[in-house]
């Protein structure tokens, strides 16, 4: 039984057909929002509306139509054509493709070059922004959806230039919003629906009716390019069976307990609480070292309340004991504490023999001593929660020579969720990789997109969910056993991305395979490079090169597919200089040999993957500082190289 509140709910009339009613609110209520608090179309204005045989469309005729206004409208297939023609009774000529760009022109020359009053949109991308240019002087342009939107599509600014206006809606948006007077708007324009189509004055849209049991066919149906009006699912028959799969998530949240999360008022953590809220969780208290004041944390808070949760956010550190100790009791005030999530994070990236106290203390100390604070604050307290997920990263298990802090302080986490487990209390810690969509990652594109030309293979936000659900679920097995499989869960070490880049003939290697501690997932994959490739260390083919005879064994592999250079600087310049290009996503011709190491956009991150490429390619060691510098340059490397690997050559030959 689904329950809404009072004011969303409308008496039916006696012999009022139950899938006739449902229909009117959603297509009758938006089209006379857009058309008249919109759009404010005036009889004998022209109006261009797209989709016309849908649900919406076919309403928004019908309203102009009453109105008084010039309709035109555009349909993808043939039968939607003749429905509108035969049904709604547009002129053949009025009727325009929206499959394409095609009805700019058609729009123009009907309307001998003004373009129409009204555009009421719902074609998204370049249709959209053909639909904007038709819009003639004081022209008002309707937008009812939100891709462009939320897609950050721009406009062309020239239209504005007629005294045009742009404004877009979205009515669930206005259910929700706080302010009463938008909610009691939308009702009274469901009454005063159900009062026109009581009083004979509009008529429902095509119906389409299919059984629950045949849901599969209607979405089949709705997804055709023959579809005209709505599409209605039908519960009436209480013996219909309904194929279901399985649940998606396994974990479930009590509504009567609270819910305690560290750091999760940024990009994974609102994709998690949203998550929870989903699954059933009510109560939440959040500690952010700067409370609820960022946009961002705002309007997470204010979704889950719209939504029906109670939030408090405790303004503190999670590294102080104090702090934690408030948040703690906050949770306990507003119900049994059901989990907890620690996920605050801090990033002070360094070589270790650079790095500072307080750059160590940056990463460690948020995760470390939070961790602790939130133990000794449940024992203290005497709470019981049914999970504790530590979110911590595969650099605790596989290292980053720039991020020592980081990497300690989830490995740290790693091993703390293991001990408590040894103590019979349910704990997981999860190392996670690169993460898509959501998170620190996806609002740095620039790290991102390196991560992704290295072949890591990131999780998206459905499968980071997942990964997290599973995390939960398991939580609470194997605890207090000597093994205690279950404490840790790891992440991005797979190689899938890796092997579509190698198919597709790039030249890259996975960092954490250049671990020892990753041998085996390693060893796989240089043998499926062998066997779809052949021996790549086969060296016999470049022999007789002068220029490579005594070059060290490592080197002359790597220097393998230039052995059509002339010399061993120029076979040196090549393959230095389209690794670089790899790794700053330049395209190797454009890349200028003489720019200077700073000037080319270096950072730490580079030159620590570039020195590690370089040692492991050619047993050669650049001084860090090098790629860093203002005064070093790829000449300046390729020369260093060349001159370190002719003087081992010359030292093997005896020369």
């Amino acid at each position: 039984m689904a329950r809404v509140p009072a004011w969303q709910a409308h008496r039916l009339l006696p012999g009022e057909d139950t899938k006739v009613m449902a229909t009117l609110p959603v297509a009758w209520g938006a089209a006379l929002y857009a058309v008249r608090e919109r759009a404010y179309l005036r009889a004998g204005e022209t109006v261009l509306v797209h989709s016309g045989a849908g649900a919406f469309g076919s309403a928004v005729i019908r309203l102009a139509q009453q109105i008084g206004a010039e309709v035109y409208t555009t349909v993808g297939a043939r039968k939607r054509r003749e429905f509108l023609i035969k049904e709604m009774g547009i002129p053949e000529d009025h009727i325009f493709c929206s499959r394409d760009e095609s009805f700019e022109e058609d729009i123009k020359k009907a309307t001998d070059g003004r373009g129409v009053d009204v555009v009421i949109n719902s074609l998204v991308g370049d249709l959209m922004h053909a639909s904007w240019r038709c819009v003639g002087d004081f022209g008002r342009f309707v937008e009812v959806g939100k891709k462009e939107l939320l897609d950050a599509g721009k406009l062309d600014m020239s239209v504005f230039a007629r005294g045009a206006t742009f404004t877009a809606f979205d009515n669930t948006e206005m259910l929700f919003h706080p302010d009463d007077y938008y909610r009691k708007t939308y009702i009274s324009m469901v009454k005063e629906i159900l009062s026109m189509y009581r009083s004979g004055k509009i008529k429902p849209v095509p119906i389409m009716e299919f059984d629950v049991s045949e849901i599969s066919q209607a979405y089949r149906f709705f997804s055709s390019k023959d579809r005209v009006g709505k599409v209605v699912i039908s519960l009436e028959n209480l013996n219909s069976i309904i194929k279901v799969m399985p649940p998606k998530y396994t974990s479930q949240f009590a509504s009567h307990k609270s819910y305690l999360l560290v750091g999760a008022l940024g990009g994974l953590g609102r994709s998690l609480s949203s998550w929870m809220r989903s699954q059933g969780a009510r109560n939440f208290v959040f500690i952010a070292r700067s409370g609820a004041s960022k946009k961002e944390a705002k309007e997470q808070v204010d979704y889950l309340r719209r939504s029906g949760a109670r939030v408090q956010v405790v303004q503190g550190d999670v590294s102080r004991s104090s702090d934690v100790e408030k948040a703690v009791a906050e949770s306990k005030a507003l119900g049994p504490i059901g989990g907890v999530v620690h996920a605050a994070m801090g990033l002070h990236e360094d070589l270790f023999g650079r790095m500072t106290n307080e750059g160590w203390h940056t990463s460690v100390r948020s995760k470390w001593r939070g961790a602790w604070n939130l133990h000794n604050a449940l024992q203290s307290q005497a709470a019981s929660p049914d999970f504790f997920l530590l979110a911590s990263s595969m650099t605790g298990t596989v290292g980053v020579a720039t991020e020592t802090n980081y990497c300690a302080a989830n490995a740290f986490l790693d091993a703390f969720s293991y001990w408590r487990r040894r103590q019979g209390l349910p704990t997981v810690s999860i190392g996670l990789g690169m993460v898509s969509e959501v998170g620190y990652l996806h609002e740095n594109p620039q790290i991102e997109a390196l991560l992704l030309r290295r072949g890591i293979q990131p999780l998206n936000e459905d499968e980071f969910l997942q990964v997290v659900d599973l995390g939960i679920s398991n939580s609470g097995r194997d605890i207090g056993n000597s093994t205690v499989t279950n404490s840790h869960m790891l992440t991005g070490m797979e190689t899938f991305g890796v092997r579509k880049l190698l198919d597709k003939g790039f030249e890259v290697t996975h960092t954490v395979m250049d671990d020892e501690r990753s041998s085996i997932l390693s060893a796989a994959l240089d043998f499926d490079r062998t066997r779809n490739t052949g021996d790549p260390n086969n060296i016999s083919s470049g022999a007789s090169l002068g220029w490579m005879k005594g070059l060290p064994e490592v080197a002359a592999k790597s220097l393998m597919k230039e052995t059509s250079a002339p010399s061993l600087k120029e076979a040196l310049s090549l393959v230095i200089g389209r690794k670089f290009s790899n790794l700053i996503l330049m395209p190797f011709e454009k890349i200028d040999y003489a720019r200077s190491f700073a000037q080319l956009g270096v950072d730490s991150m580079i030159a620590s993957e570039f020195r590690a490429w370089f040692w492991n390619g050619f047993a050669v060691d650049i001084p860090f500082l090098d790629f860093l510098s203002p005064d070093k340059n790829l000449e300046a490397v390729v020369s260093f190289a060349e001159a370190t690997l002719a003087t081992e050559s010359k030292g093997k030959l005896g020369g």
